[in-house]
This record gives C-alpha cells, sequence and structure tokens, in this order.
C-alpha cells in the first residue's frame, strides 16, 4: 500500500508541474497557441530547481515556507484574475461584433512578443516589429511625440510632453538598477538594505506614473481613430454620410 500511495505521489507531482509549465508557457508565450519547446522546457526546470532550493535550504521548515509562499503570492494573483475578467469580456465583446471594440486599433508590437518569436499576424514583418519594440523601449519619445503630435497638432507641447514623460521612463529605470545593484551587495546593515530597496520602490513609483500618463494619451488617440474610421449610420443621409466619411 506505501508503494502504490508513493507511486500515486509522484505521478502526481509530475502531471501537476507539467500541467504549471504548460500554463507559464502559454501565458509566457502571450496566448500563442505554440509557443517554442524550449521554453516549455525552462518552466520545467524553472519550478524545480525552486522546489529543491528551498527544500535543501529550509530543511523540515521549508514546507511551512513553501506554503507561506503559495499564500503570499496569492494576493498578486487576484490582480491578474481582474485583468483576466476584462479580457473575457472585451473576448464577449468581440464575439458579438459591437463596434466600438471591432474597429479599435490593436498594438502592433507587445512587449512580450519575443517569447513566440514574433509569430503573430500583423501588417509588420518581424525585423520591423522588433525594431519597433526597440525604438519604444529605448526612446520612448519618438511614439510619444507623434501621438501627441496627432491629438494637439501642436509641435512645442508635442515635443515637451514626449520628453517628460519620457524622462519619467529613464528615472524609473535609473532607479531600479540603481537600487537592486546597490541591494546585492553583502555585508549589508539592515538601514542600508532598506534605503537601496526604497530607492527600488521610488523608482516602481515612477513607473506606475509614467504608465498611467501614457495611458491618458492612449485613450483620447484610440477614440480618434474609432471616430475617424467609424462607417456612417443607416439612418444618415447621403449628405450626412459624406461628411462623415
Amino acid at each position: 500500500m506505501q508503494y502504490l500511495v508513493l507511486v500515486g505521489v509522484f505521478f502526481y507531482f509530475i502531471t501537476s508541474s507539467d500541467s504549471g509549465s504548460y500554463v507559464d508557457n502559454l501565458i509566457s508565450a502571450n496566448g500563442h497557441a505554440n509557443p517554442p519547446p524550449i521554453q516549455k522546457i525552462y518552466w520545467c526546470w524553472t519550478e524545480g530547481l525552486t522546489a529543491i532550493a528551498l527544500i535543501n535550504a529550509g530543511g523540515a521548515g521549508s514546507i511551512s515556507a513553501l506554503r507561506s509562499l503559495s499564500i503570499v503570492s496569492g494576493l498578486p494573483y487576484t490582480f491578474a484574475i481582474c485583468f483576466l475578467c476584462t479580457s473575457i469580456y472585451r473576448c464577449v465583446k468581440m464575439e458579438s461584433g459591437e463596434l466600438d471594440i471591432v474597429n479599435a486599433s490593436t498594438w502592433t508590437t507587445s512587449v512580450f512578443d519575443f517569447t513566440s518569436l514574433f509569430d503573430e499576424e500583423t501588417h509588420l514583418n518581424k525585423i520591423a516589429r522588433v525594431k519597433s519594440l526597440l525604438l519604444g523601449a529605448a526612446m520612448p519619445f519618438v511614439g510619444l511625440n507623434t501621438a501627441l503630435m496627432n491629438l494637439h497638432n501642436k509641435r512645442v507641447y508635442a515635443f515637451v510632453g514626449s520628453v517628460c514623460l519620457s524622462a519619467l521612463w529613464y528615472i524609473w529605470f535609473l532607479l531600479i538598477l540603481t537600487g537592486y545593484s546597490g541591494n546585492a551587495g553583502d555585508g549589508q546593515k539592515a538601514s542600508e538594505y532598506f534605503q537601496w530597496l526604497n530607492v527600488a520602490n521610488l523608482g516602481w513609483v515612477f513607473y506606475v506614473f509614467y504608465a498611467t500618463m501614457v495611458t491618458c494619451v492612449r485613450i483620447p488617440k484610440s477614440a480618434s481613430r474609432r471616430t475617424s474610421t467609424a462607417p456612417p449610420s443607416r439612418t444618415s443621409s447621403p449628405r450626412s454620410a459624406c461628411r462623415t466619411w
């Protein structure tokens, strides 16, 4: 009976790890149906080595630490579920054919498209999408300047706005790089450890502010694009339809 239980637990952990690696693989590939197999192998090894490290480092108390880690990780997953609910709502609207989302513009390149080797179907080829991703990460003021110029048609306003928003991006990168690099030093006191950690946390504050401001730019731009590309209503006269187009 003991051997039967051991075999059952053995296969349970294998199948659970395989399912978890498969889900992590799909999520990291941005929902790609056939992600690269090497990526799944990476997640299998990462999960297995993490479990082995926890057990070897903690000994008998490692199981309770793992249990606490599962509870703590459930909090950010709650926010992930909120985003999933929004995604399901958008998917239902697309399936029902609602015009406000069917005519909406989509992102040409996603941050995590490299995990699927840029295999999604877009109007740009892979090289152009890689260039777009690198340009957005290294010089975000280029795209921001274009978006603000299209919205307000004021060259000075677009230039100043794009430079200020890009400054938030660069400050975020420098603060987290400085904070986490200083935090990794050996022989630090607790006060020094938390000082470096606060530098990194301040960087994330700048990032949240940057993401909020970029969202404020993105929403009216998407709304203006939907308005300009929306077809005329059926009840409109031919003259008003011509004005709409």
